[in-house]
């Protein structure tokens, strides 16, 4: 297995400074209704953007779909987002406390 490079955090100020920084660039706001509250979230087209910006290796699995399947006007890819909720924890003892969302595109 590879060493991965990344950033290196000193404290979980630097740590929270960062994780902001990259969710600042891909964040929407969405109101459900009219008087909620707003919800921010990340755009999934622009998380998608950062995270192949980010992998080098991943942008040779992308270069390597684009080569298969071009892209253009008529032709445009899909983004297919599947999400999946799951707590932490034994099948009849989950620890609610730390629930966890998955993005998967």
């Amino acid at each position: 297995m590879q060493d991965r490079e990344g950033p290196s955090f000193h404290s979980e100020y630097d740590f929270r400074q960062a994780y902001h920084e990259h969710f600042d660039i891909v964040k929407v706001t969405e109101t459900l209704q009219p008087g909620d509250m707003e919800w921010e979230l990340a755009d999934p087209s622009l998380l998608c953007q950062l995270t192949v910006n980010a992998s080098p290796m991943l942008q040779e699995v992308y270069a390597g779909a684009l080569r298969r399947c071009p892209v253009d006007a008529e032709h445009p890819w899909d983004l297919i987002i599947g999400f999946d909720e799951y707590a932490l924890g034994g099948l009849m003892c989950s620890y609610d406390g730390r629930k966890m969302m998955c993005l998967y595109f």
